[in-house]
């Protein structure tokens, strides 16, 4: 396969045209200070790339921490509404959401997201099944692009065993 600007090429077939750009955050750890420039850098380049190509706005874990008077006060709902605000497209629910919040309210966490959450490793220990809000991969049509999203959790079987959840070994899920 040869790309050349926006094309892509097989044997003189074209495969794809146009380009796709990942816009991701990880670890905000409830800064809430922080989150205005972010959102303001985030809607600054979307702006700039969706000239020249699809985009998609991805948190890759631990945007929630209960750290903060915020989160702790709002269960994590004020982080979903700077989420959904900043125009988030996916979360992935890293190890800070999935071992600090009891199994209800991570359960609810997520309810009012207008955002995509994936996890391909998280079960409920009783029903052996992700929580409804979750999905455990995610394959989206981006323009001539088939895009599969996957996401994992650390695997802190102890804590997670406490709060209600099995967390499966994320290498042979990812297989």
């Amino acid at each position: 396969m040869l790309g050349r600007g926006n094309l892509l090429y097989r044997g003189g077939e074209t495969l794809l045209t146009g380009k796709l750009h990942i816009l991701h955050t990880n670890d905000i750890h409830s800064h809430f200070a922080n989150m205005p420039y972010l959102a303001d850098g985030i809607r600054k380049q979307k702006e700039m790339l969706t000239a020249d190509g699809d985009v998609v706005v991805v948190d890759i874990g631990d945007h929630v921490d209960r750290m903060s008077v915020i989160t702790e006060a709002t269960w994590g709902q004020a982080n979903i509404e700077v989420m959904n605000q900043t125009g988030y497209d996916l979360a992935a629910i890293g190890n800070n959401e999935g071992i600090t919040f009891p199994k209800e309210k991570l359960m609810e966490l997520y309810k009012k997201a207008r955002f995509k959450v994936i996890c391909g490793n998280l079960r409920d220990k009783v029903t052996n099944q992700p929580p409804a809000f979750l999905k455990t991969f995610y394959i989206q049509q981006i323009g001539d692009l088939k895009v599969g999203w996957i996401s994992m959790t650390a695997p802190y079987s102890l804590f997670y065993d406490l709060l209600g959840w099995e967390v499966l070994d994320p290498f042979s899920e990812i297989k």
